[in-house]
């Protein structure tokens, strides 16, 4: 039991990476992957895998569990060096393997800091682990990050030059981590076209167990249980391992207890997503904006099949037009992606039929990211239609244009610009073309009821009027004949026949017209439900 005497430690970590050996869980067959390519001189070995899958800790654990004495392993981490020239990020790790080597760095000022590193530096360094029969392997930490193609991005120096080191030093190695597909980063193929590459991916099933127990053996007991539904939330991924039993700790030493059940998990999600909220966030924020959106779709889908206790879940791209959304492109690939990723996986024999690997970040998107709201991120996909929205005032009076113009001009570069869509909208019904204003709303109500209904309701009742206008005499005059005729063969009288039939005819003028306007009321009535 956890008494306020002997309280502990919370062991579970959450948001850094892992630098204490005894902390660590898993990945031996990705340690042995790397330490068989290191002894067959594989000068490159790529790792790749999302965000918060623990690349980080991966690096940083390679010293530890790759027993290869005759290396020396430099850690050097790159993500806040995006903005960096080339020179400033050879300095910075000159200074990181002088300091781990305990050798002298070079002092030199000069400007083209990359000829001092490759002629001076660097052959200094190999000649001293020569004398030690040793040899260094970089550990690049972000490697990615450098891909940015921005106008002072290093991208197209520091590549070419890190290829240009591995050639010359065949007793250079190097380990990069990033965080996506190398067929995404068009700017590093060359450099890892000879490459081997692993995965980083989710824990196997006795590591993320280990994960769960372990830390926490001595004070916390899991039941069987509690570790399936821990496992079943989390599917291995050890960040939200990590979070879900920090969780668990925390609930167990408020209420000064030991025994870990299946209910406590239950009761620990809020919690959890709670605390993961800032990982959360950026897992997502590093998807493409169709990728999230989808993301979104499958998790609404499943959380609709759920209430409904059905097994089957709704398809994505179905679901998204349910809600007014036009599939792009970008919009038809990015399940595939998703499921390359491995942040979703096929539902069995199914080919269009999603569920999201990791449940918890599906209750989290559920929450945060309701798909109602995760559609208006489409808006954001062309930055030309973005640009042509906020001046098309503007631009409609200084051209002597219609501001409807301008925002089918905006539709057609994103069909997804649903502030345009509704701007069409209300143009179109304040111009009083009711065919145009019905269509637009017709789809802008599927994107924001709310928002459309005023201006749908006033259009469909006044698309109603036009036609009854239109079409009335077409409706009565064959009844009033209808009717005159019946009352001519009954009646035999034709005194009564004027008298009867102009009093018919108005009733029957009546009755219809009060019909239709019944009928009209009542289509409409249940059309809002």
């Amino acid at each position: 039991m956890m008494t306020t005497q002997t309280r502990h430690i919370n062991p579970y970590i959450v948001g850094r990476p892992i630098y204490d050996q005894e902390s660590f869980f898993g990945r031996r067959k990705l340690f042995r992957f790397i330490e068989d390519n290191l002894k067959q001189n594989t000068q490159v070995v790529l790792l790749h895998g999302q965000r918060r899958i623990g690349k980080s800790s991966v690096l940083m654990q390679i010293p530890n569990f790759v027993g290869l004495g005759e290396f020396v392993f430099i850690y050097f981490d790159l993500h806040d060096k995006t903005r960096l020239p080339l020179d400033s990020i050879l300095q910075n790790l000159a200074s990181t393997i002088a300091d781990k080597l305990n050798i002298p760095q070079s002092e030199s000022l000069s400007l083209n800091y990359k000829t001092v590193f490759s002629d001076e530096f660097l052959p200094q360094v190999i000649e001293v682990l020569k004398e030690q029969k040793r040899k260094m392997v970089w550990l690049l930490d972000e490697f990615d990050v450098l891909n940015d193609q921005t106008p002072d991005s290093p991208v197209e120096s520091f590549f070419p030059y890190l290829e240009t080191l591995i050639g010359q030093y065949n007793n250079l190695f190097i380990i990069p981590v990033i965080g996506r597909r190398v067929e995404d980063l068009t700017n590093l193929k060359s450099l890892f076209r000879q490459a081997v590459n692993q995965e980083i991916g989710l824990l196997e099933k006795s590591d993320a167990k280990a994960l769960i127990t372990e830390p926490a053996a001595h004070y916390l007991n899991y039941d069987s249980q509690a570790i399936d539904a821990i496992l079943e939330l989390s599917s291995g991924h050890p960040y939200f391992t990590q979070v879900i039993c920090n969780a668990l700790f925390l609930q167990a030493e408020e209420e000064d207890k030991s025994e870990i059940t299946c209910d406590d998990v239950t009761k620990i999600v809020d919690d959890a997503i709670e605390t993961a909220e800032g990982g959360l966030a950026w897992f997502r924020d590093g998807l493409p904006i169709p990728e999230r959106v989808v993301f979104s779709a499958v998790a609404q889908a499943e959380k609709m099949a759920e209430k409904k206790n059905n097994s089957v879940t709704e398809e994505p791209l179905k679901l998204l037009r349910e809600y007014g959304v036009i599939i792009t492109e970008a919009l038809n690939k990015a399940p595939e992606n998703l499921v390359q990723w491995e942040l979703l996986e096929r539902v069995e024999n199914s080919e269009f039929h999603y569920k999201i690997k990791v449940k918890l970040v599906r209750y989290w998107l559920v929450k945060r990211y309701p798909l109602r709201q995760a559609i208006w991120d489409l808006e954001k996909v062309d930055l030309d239609a973005c640009r042509l929205f906020e001046l098309a005032e503007d631009i409609a009076e200084n051209r002597n244009l219609s501001s409807s113009d301008i925002y089918e001009q905006i539709a057609k570069l994103n069909p997804n610009h649903f502030t345009a869509l509704f701007k069409l909208a209300e143009d179109y019904l304040d111009t009083k073309n009711y065919q145009k204003a019905l269509e637009k709303y017709n789809r802008a109500y599927k994107v924001d009821p709310t928002r459309a209904y005023e201006g749908y309701e006033l259009t469909r009742k006044e698309k109603y009027k036009i036609w009854w206008n239109e079409n009335r005499l077409i409706i009565i005059f064959p009844l009033l004949f209808t009717g005159f005729n019946l009352l001519v063969e009954y009646t035999k009288q034709p005194v009564f026949v004027l008298i009867i039939s102009f009093v018919s005819g108005v009733l029957i003028t009546i009755v219809v017209n009060t019909a239709f306007k019944l009928i009209l009321f009542l289509i409409l009535l249940i059309s809002k439900k």
